[in-house]
Formats: C-alpha cells, sequence, structure tokens
C-alpha cells in the first residue's frame, strides 16, 4: 500500500499505514521490529509529501525501538540511523544529521559487501556530496 504514495495517493497509503501502526501496536505491542517498520515507511511517506518535521519523531521512535530490540550494530539500526537524519539534513539540521549518517555508515561499513550488494541490487543506496558529505539511504 505504500507504494501508492509514489503514485499521488498518499492520503489513502497515510490512512493504511496510520491504522497498520495502532493494529500493530495494540496485537504486538508498541516495541517490535515490526512497528519500527511501519514507523518507517510512514515517515518515510510524510517525507515524500514534503513534510520534514512530521518523520522526525517517527523515525526517533523506530530507531529506538531498533536500537533496544536488534541492537547498535544491527542494519535494521543503520536504516533508522540512515533516514532520520535525511529530514533533520532537509531542515538544514546539519550538525544532528551528521553524526546519525556516519554512524549508520560505519555499521554498513562492518558487512562485507553491502555497499556494492546495494548498489548492484538498484536499491537506493547513495553517498551524497551534500553539506554533511555523507548519505546513505535505503
Amino acid at each position: 500500500m505504500y507504494c501508492s504514495g509514489f503514485q499521488g495517493e498518499y492520503s489513502e497509503s497515510e490512512t493504511f499505514l496510520r491504522r497498520a501502526l495502532a493494529i500493530d501496536e495494540k496485537v504486538l505491542g508498541p516495541e517490535l521490529p515490526t512497528v519500527a517498520e511501519v514507523l518507517n515507511s510512514l515517515g518515510l511517506l510524510l517525507e515524500s509529501k514534503g513534510d520534514y518535521s512530521a518523520p522526525e519523531p517517527l523515525f526517533r521512535r523506530a530507531l529506538a525501538i531498533d536500537e533496544k530490540v536488534l541492537g547498535p550494530e544491527h542494519l535494521c539500526t543503520a536504516k533508522m540511523l540512515n533516514n532520520l537524519p535525511e529530514v533533520l539534513e532537509q531542515r538544514a539540521d546539519y550538525a544532528g544529521a551528521e553524526p546519525l549518517f556516519r554512524r549508520a555508515l560505519t555499521i554498513y561499513e562492518k558487512v562485507p559487501g553491502i555497499l556494492n550488494d546495494h548498489f548492484k541490487s538498484g536499491q537506493r543506496l547513495s553517498l551524497q556530496n551534500g553539506p554533511t558529505g555523507l548519505a546513505v539511504r535505503d
């Protein structure tokens, strides 16, 4: 359903994701990686709409869940460490974004071939030359 957001059906996608989040939190509990994934998807949807404030608390919560449940060095944690600074950077909070980008990159660099695998598979992983000089986007 999130894909429909890229087709301009943001309202439908947002409604679906908010409903999925409520169900997951009620049925599974508020601190599971599946909840973090829905929070991440909702944050990405809002970001794709050009909203760079609303995603921040969603990404921060998703990051906190993944760090607690999966650990600070897990690849899912790296993904969250990567998405949060994207919105910070859009709001010119470079000082807040840079350490998060660096943490994400450090995790990605520890996994042999992960950077090359992302490039080869066509997933959205890029090193950009913005003010921070770093952005690994999943």
